[in-house]
């Protein structure tokens, strides 16, 4: 079973090989129009992050995380794609972008209306 992030390295040396590299089947199709969009150093450093959140996360939630940085508008670092590549694959959070912190109020005893958001 071949592994895409071993692919991203030589990437990163050579990132103008993004175009023709097999890892961009592997990639959401968001991520690679963004990166295809992006000058050399530009991508050199998205891909650099996607390879150091990959140990850590895994390749997919990787990937994820650059896209959605990306999908905000900003460039990711190593720093913060690795961030929120660990919270992709530690899981999701709610649609609303919001925790729910209802189960807390069950802790305490208390009980709460369900409009108090």
């Amino acid at each position: 079973m071949r592994n895409p992030a071993s692919l991203v390295p030589a990437l990163v040396a050579r990132p103008r090989a993004f175009g023709e590299s097999t890892i961009r089947r592997d990639m959401p199709p968001g991520l690679v129009d963004a990166l295809d969009r992006l000058d050399a150093p530009g991508r050199r450093q998205v891909l650099r992050a996607i390879s150091k959140a990959a140990g850590p996360s895994g390749f997919e939630a990787a990937c994820t995380a650059a896209a959605r940085i990306l999908a905000g508008g900003r460039v990711p670092d190593e720093a913060s794609c690795d961030m929120l590549a660990r919270r992709v694959a530690a899981g999701t959070p709610s649609p609303s972008g919001c925790a729910d912190l209802l189960v807390y109020d069950g802790f305490l005893g208390r009980e709460v209306e369900s409009d108090a958001h």
